[in-house]
């Protein structure tokens, strides 16, 4: 993450004509410059997740995960979670099982088809067996259930976003 920064930060200074990253003052200077461009200098180090759902699910999702994780975009259907992740290219996808147009096990699937391997979970009410082998064949990397989202969500999303699958302790599967 250190590389895209100063790379970021690096190019903007060669844009503005300013010189290179380390002059005078050297490491210390370079801070004070993250911290402006990237407001408090939290959400940089945050992990970026796009979150797909109806208001309601939205607002519980960013209420549970919004002191580890920075949302970066919310979506309410598929169609939309495929072309936002393709635009945002967040660190993590929390997307409800149930969306229009297209549920979330389709998406997942169409992210993985099209090469995409962002983490992705899934949250859900469904606690069906056959439904959990669908969305984890479609290329979930979690499973979790609403009821228990308040303990389970960061739980899910840690892990997924290191490679781990997570599926609720509660499914029966």
């Amino acid at each position: 993450m250190w590389v895209m920064i100063l790379d970021t930060y690096s190019q903007t200074i060669q844009e503005e004509g300013e010189g290179q990253v380390f002059r005078a003052g050297g490491w210390k200077s370079l801070v004070p410059r993250l911290v402006r461009k990237w407001g408090n200098g939290l959400d940089a180090w945050r992990p970026r997740v796009l979150v797909a759902g109806d208001q309601e699910t939205i607002t519980h999702i960013q209420g549970l995960l919004g002191n580890e994780f920075c949302i970066i975009g919310r979506v309410d259907d598929g169609f939309d979670l495929l072309a936002a992740a393709s635009e945002y290219s967040p660190d993590l996808i929390v997307t409800d099982l149930e969306l229009p147009r297209l549920d979330g096990i389709e998406a997942a699937a169409r992210l993985r088809r099209s090469g995409n391997w962002i983490p992705l979970v899934i949250l859900t009410p469904h606690d069906a067996p056959e439904l959990i082998s669908e969305a984890m064949e479609a290329g979930a990397d979690g499973y979790v259930l609403r009821c228990d989202s308040g303990d389970e969500l960061v739980l899910a999303a840690r892990a997924v976003s290191k490679g781990h699958l997570f599926i609720s302790h509660s499914c029966h599967f």
